[in-house]
């Protein structure tokens, strides 16, 4: 499964830590959300980084959704 997902400036807390939603769709149109705790570029390339970094800046800063998930309370 390929997704080709865009961040936004949401957010929720999943058991403590922080996630920002990020929102797409898969190879078929399906559309997703995807809550991301951290990205990490896979390269030690100093020129890729740099990049890597300034795009990563210009997502929308965060705003509080208001949304708390903790999972201890769902049921399967």
């Amino acid at each position: 499964m390929k997704l080709a997902i865009t961040p936004t400036d949401r957010f929720i807390r999943i058991e403590g830590t922080d996630h920002r939603i990020w929102t797409g769709e898969d190879e078929s149109g399906t559309l997703v959300e995807v809550a991301v705790a951290y990205v990490c570029p896979q390269t030690h390339d100093p020129e890729r980084l740099a990049a890597f970094d300034r795009a990563l800046r210009e997502i929308p800063k965060l705003r509080q959704s208001g949304v708390i998930i903790d999972y201890r309370y769902c049921v399967d």
